[in-house]
């Protein structure tokens, strides 16, 4: 097996008669021999407090957001403390799984905050890896906890008279009582003008744009116009909605942004 490292030529024996398992074997010997450096530093035993500090520096230094910096700082810390292990390259899969249960058990941390804290341990180990001081994010084979898919959940009556309440002569009024009697998403809200509304018809009428329309518009102002729009829906107004419209008829946002007052 012949390789080179720093300009020189080394042959070796192998006794391999496959070719593949020669080249394999020769691509593992050069990229063992570059990072020589590299290994003598995991050697050396970094101390878990000197890569906590260099970490949280390359945090700042790469504008992470305090919060998040302020979340990694958290987990980091209680980690370090329950392991109770002086170097970074003492710390296994095994060592994170008992952290994580231990987290589970005593602290009770639901499956999103355990998700987070599995984040921050393998930024961590991440960093220290890209340093030379581990070989292996421990983390990695640590499976990220899957976060469930919650049930919808509807306002009851007395929470919807309630609400209303909270916001009677607010200026959002009118748009808070169409979200909740006409079951409109925050897109569809927004995307609604004065045109949309009838309040004359005996039983009123809110016209909700399909997304293709929103799009056929945004075309209009220089982008491309999609084809095949769909039909615009319309869904009738309670007698609630169209009074609350009625007392405070707000500016209603159009697609360019700005509102457009009542007429």
């Amino acid at each position: 097996m012949n390789y080179g490292i720093n300009g020189k030529r080394f042959k070796e024996a192998t006794g391999l008669t496959s070719k593949t398992a020669a080249e394999k074997l020769r691509i593992d010997r050069e990229k063992s021999l570059v990072t020589g450096q590299v290994h003598h530093l995991t050697q050396q035993k970094v101390a878990v407090g000197h890569a906590y500090a260099a970490y949280l520096r390359d945090c700042r230094a790469n504008f992470l957001a305090v919060k998040t910096i302020d979340a990694s700082r958290g987990t980091l810390k209680k980690f370090f403390r329950w392991s109770g292990l002086a170097t970074i390259d003492l710390f296994t899969t095994a060592k994170v799984k008992d952290f994580f249960a231990y987290r589970v058990k005593v602290d009770k941390l639901i499956q999103s905050s355990l998700r987070r804290n599995r984040e921050a341990l393998h930024a961590f180990f991440n960093f220290a890896k890209g340093l030379g001081w581990i070989e292996k994010n421990p983390v990695t084979d640590v499976k990220a906890p899957r976060i469930p898919d919650h049930d919808i959940r509807y306002l009851r009556l007395g929470e919807i008279a309630g609400c209303l309440k909270a916001v009677q002569g607010h200026l959002l009024e009118a748009l808070i009582a169409c979200a909740i009697y006409c079951g409109l998403r925050r897109g569809e809200l927004c995307w609604l003008t004065w045109d949309d509304v009838d309040l004359n018809e005996k039983k009123p009428l809110l016209h909700v744009r399909a997304q293709e329309d929103r799009r056929r518009e945004l075309g209009a102002q220089g982008e491309e116009e999609p084809s095949g729009a769909d039909p615009q829906g319309a869904r009738s107004v309670p007698r609630e909605a169209a009074d609350a419209g009625r007392r405070n008829p707000v500016g209603l946002p159009v697609a360019g942004g700005l509102p457009l007052g009542p007429r």
